[in-house]
């Protein structure tokens, strides 16, 4: 994976451990989206429920 040197400098100024501050990073960054997209869902399929039971 390639970074931008910038952000290979944000993440070693705050020590050892840049790279597992990076995929703590990124993990915490795709579980967030996940759950988003997975409450997305369900709100979505909520709302279909509702109109369908609203024309019955």
């Amino acid at each position: 994976m390639r970074l931008d040197s910038d952000v290979i400098a944000w993440l070693k100024a705050g020590g050892r451990g840049y790279q597992t501050k990076a995929n703590w990073l990124l993990r915490h960054a795709m579980l967030h989206d996940t759950r988003a997209k997975s409450l997305s869902r369900r709100e979505g399929s909520r709302r279909k429920a509702a109109q369908q039971k609203g024309k019955a």
